[in-house]
This record gives structure tokens, C-alpha cells and sequence, in this order.
């Protein structure tokens, strides 16, 4: 098979190599698509050293077409993403849900899990580039690292959820959960830097601020839809006090580093507010240094990273997955899988989607009603732990679309209103949401057969009537 092997700093070549076979808990996946990602430029320009000779490639996406021995949860067929995270679930960082830190798969060793390579060139061996080495027409892949995907998804665009679109999404999804109404600031707006802004978004931020030095990057930012401000350092003195300006003058509530160069993070801890999060997302050289002044610190600022987003690859990705299917974000002809929106006997009903033939991920729709007369009352509903992670027992309403949390798992929170129709039973209007990335099913819910969930729950009362949930 063809395959790129790089032999040493500067010295990268596409080859003919040996066909490989997957051994005791392998797959073989053959690769439709592969991300190319800085980190491998690391490689080849030995900022990162690694054994040579190796192919190169950790962002691929497949079909799986052998199996090797003691393979359980993979089938001959399986779409794929083969990633960057393959939890062993028994290390110590596995047991306390760290997946993305599992000491059970070293970095940059060249070699499989059992410590031997699967690869070789008439008959002498070549390393493997993160269990993967996807620079290449097969990948051998061990079974954890690789999860399935449904079938429709277009693999050459799912192919960056093996490492840099999950990164940014986990890093403002997962690693340091963006809360809805948050002002976000993001330096670089690459690939990275744009998936962190597209999660940022998706957990409801209205203020997202992309940084760049190049200003087409800012401009593609903004004409996504992903930013709502841009900053071109290029054109700009003081990026910090820009930051600043547009965050009321405290600062942003969340920031991130997604360029990993010199004097980024500095500004990232410096757009940040007092109290607020700075996250370090990936780096462009093997080493970057970092000043901090004590007194950033001792106004409670959080400074910490993310390796890969921080995510459980089986947990997060086919959620990644169907949430950029739905919405039409990895849709060929870009229109989403929406659901219909319904009201029946006073409730409220919510029409999900079936997966195998059982509920899968109560994502797509939330409904709410509005008044006619002043004010509007609005109720979007999210699944997970999240109000139990923060100890939640009564509900916090706040302005403008904030975080209203409800005992018992669910959570209320402003979105995007889609106004649907009117002269409904009761003389009110029936107002729909988009409801981003569900976890897991609000409790309370009751279940038909035909797939729909009814929900009863009561109005919230009060919410300001210059809340954008008059969309």
C-alpha cells in the first residue's frame, strides 16, 4: 500500500510499504479521509522528536475492513473516526473520568500498544504515528482509539473529529463548559480556533471575539456565523484593551489559546476577566513559555489546558456527529434533519430522533410557549448532570437567556427562538428552539413507542421582554 513515511526532519516521502495486519485487539480501517494537522508538521520539522521512519497522519476517518482477535465492539463495515483518545478505562486517570489523560497509551512512541509495530517496508519495520498513521491508503488502529459513526456522515469532513475539531469543540463544551449568555474570546482562528468558537456558540455565548494576526481568518470567523466580533492584531495596537472594550471593560468570561505561539497566551490571560477561565488549547512549536503576573492568579482566574478537547471519544464524537448532521453543519446540501413541532392536550411535545430502532440523543427540539400580551415565557430543555454537578436545588432564573437550572436533570436555558405559529389552543404561540448537543434524556420524560416524548413542565414566569428569545 501507499503510505507517507517521513524518515527524518525534512525528509517525508510517499511510498510503496508492506500491507499490514491487524493483531490482538486491532482493526484494520481502510482510510477515506484524513485531517493534516500542524502537529504532524511538528514531526517533520523534529520540534516534536519521534522515532524514525514513520508514517505520519492521526486525524483519519474509514471504513473498518478486517478485525483482528478479541474485537467486541466494532464490526466488519463500521464507519469510523479513528482518535487521537483511547481510554483503557483502568489507569488511574480513566477511573476518575479523565479519559483524555489515560496513562495506558504513551505519546509519539512509534509503536502499538504491546510495544511492537505493525508496519514495515520489505520487512523492516516503520513506526506508527499516534496508533494510527493514517498518511496512508490502510490504518492499523487499536480498538479503543477507533469509534463508529453513522453512515451517512460524510467521512472526509469527519475525519477532523479524530483530533482538531474535537479539540475545539471539548474545549468549550467539555474541558471548561461555556455557559449560555458568556462572553468568549479565542486567539486563532484556524481550524481549531473556529470549532472552539462553533462550540462556544452551541452552548448559547453571545459574545464570541476571534483574534488573529491574518485578517482573512478573522473575516471567515464572522462570516460563519461563529464570531460575533473580530480583532485583526495585524491592524490593531492594543488587542487586550479591544477585548476589553467589547466585554463591558472586565474582560471575557472564558478565553482560549487555539495558536499556542509566544505572547498568545499572555493575551488571553489578559482578555480574561477576574474570576474567569483561560484555556490552553494546543501549541505551534515544542515549546512555549508563559509570564504570568501572581496578581492575574489571586483574582481567582483559572488557568489550565486540554488535551483533545478533554472528551470520551465514544461518548462525544457520534454526538458531534449528529448534532453537525442535524443542523446541517456536515450536511452536503447544508439543510439540517429538523423535526416536526407539534401541540397536543395542553402539553408540550417534543419529536426526537430514533437510532437502531430506540431513542438516541433527545437533541433537536424544545418548545415553549409565549404570551401574547408583554413578556414571553420560554422553556428549552437540555439533558445531562449539569445542575447536579453544581450542587443546583432551585431554580435561578436570570436575564437574557441565562442558565435556569430545574431539579431532576434538566436544564432551562435560553437558545435560539424560531418563531413557528400562532392561534394555538389557549391563544398563545408556540415558539420552537434548536436545542444544542443533548447528552443524555431529561428525566421525566415519558416515552411512546412511535418515538415521541410528551413533556409537562411549567412555564417559567417573567422573563424580561427584551430577551432575545423574541428571536
Amino acid at each position: 500500500m501507499k503510505a507517507v513515511v517521513c524518515h527524518g526532519p525534512g525528509d517525508v516521502r510517499v511510498e510503496d510499504i508492506d500491507d499490514p495486519t491487524p493483531s490482538i485487539g486491532e482493526v484494520k480501517v481502510k482510510v477515506v479521509a484524513v485531517g493534516v494537522c500542524h502537529t504532524d508538521l511538528n514531526f517533520t520539522s523534529g520540534q516534536v522528536p519521534v522515532p524514525f521512519p514513520i508514517v505520519l497522519g492521526h486525524e483519519a476517518a474509514g471504513i473498518v475492513v478486517e478485525i483482528g482477535p478479541g474485537v467486541t465492539s466494532v464490526r466488519l463495515g463500521d464507519h469510523v473516526v479513528c482518535s487521537i483518545i483511547g481510554p483503557c478505562y483502568g489507569c488511574f486517570f480513566c477511573l476518575r473520568e479523565e479519559h483524555a489523560l489515560c496513562d495506558q497509551a504513551p505519546f509519539f512512541t512509534g509503536r502499538m500498544l504491546d510495544g511492537t509495530t505493525r508496519l514495515s517496508k520489505d520487512g523492516a519495520p516503520i513506526h506508527t504515528l499516534h496508533y494510527q498513521g493514517s498518511y496512508a491508503e490502510y490504518a492499523v488502529v487499536p480498538e479503543r482509539f477507533v469509534v463508529p459513526v453513522r453512515q451517512d456522515a460524510p467521512l472526509d469532513v469527519v475525519c477532523g473529529l479524530a483530533c482538531g475539531m474535537s479539540t475545539g469543540l471539548g474545549a468549550s463544551m467539555v474541558r471548561t463548559p461555556v455557559a449560555p449568555g458568556s462572553s468568549v474570546v479565542v486567539v486563532g482562528a484556524g481550524g481549531v480556533g473556529l470549532a472552539t468558537m462553533m462550540g462556544a456558540r452551541a452552548q448559547g455565548a453571545t459574545t464570541v471575539i476571534a483574534i488573529d494576526r491574518l485578517g482573512h481568518k478573522v473575516e471567515k470567523a464572522l462570516s460563519l456565523g461563529v464570531a460575533t466580533h473580530g480583532i485583526d492584531t495585524s491592524t490593531t495596537d492594543d488587542p487586550a484593551s479591544a477585548v476589553l472594550a467589547l466585554t463591558g471593560g472586565r474582560g471575557a468570561d472564558h478565553g482560549f489559546d487555539a495558536a499556542g505561539v509566544p505572547g498568545t497566551l499572555d493575551l488571553v490571560v489578559q482578555g480574561t476577566r477576574a474570576g474567569g477561565t483561560c484555556v490552553v488549547i494546543g501549541r505551534q512549536m515544542g515549546s512555549v513559555p508563559l509570564t504570568v503576573e501572581t496578581t492575574m492568579l489571586l483574582r481567582q482566574r483559572w488557568l489550565t489546558g486540554t488535551y483533545g478537547g478533554s472528551i470520551h471519544p465514544r461518548r462525544h464524537i457520534p454526538v458531534f456527529v449528529d448534532e453537525g448532521m442535524h443542523t446541517g453543519h456536515l450536511c452536503r446540501d447544508q439543510r439540517g434533519r429538523g423535526e416536526s413541532l407539534e401541540f397536543e392536550d395542553g402539553q408540550l411535545l417534543v419529536v426526537i430522533t430514533q437510532r437502531r430502532g430506540a431513542i438516541h440523543h433527545p437533541r433537536t427540539l424544545l418548545l415553549g410557549q409565549a404570551q401574547q400580551q408583554r413578556g414571553i415565557e420560554v422553556l428549552l430543555i437540555e439533558g445531562g448532570v449539569f445542575p447536579h454537578q453544581h450542587g443546583v436545588e432551585k431554580r435561578q432564573r436570570l436575564r437574557g437567556g441565562s442558565l435556569d437550572p430545574i431539579p431532576g436533570g434538566v436544564v432551562v436555558r435560553h437558545h435560539k427562538a424560531l418563531r413557528v405559529g400562532a392561534d394555538l389552543p389557549g391563544r398563545k404561540e408556540l415558539v420552537g428552539f434548536e436545542c444544542p448537543h443533548l447528552m443524555a434524556a431529561p428525566r421525566g420524560l415519558a416515552h411512546h413507542e412511535d418515538g415521541r416524548v410528551l413533556v409537562g413542565l411549567e412555564l417559567l414566569q417573567g422573563i424580561d421582554n427584551e430577551s432575545d428569545a423574541h428571536g
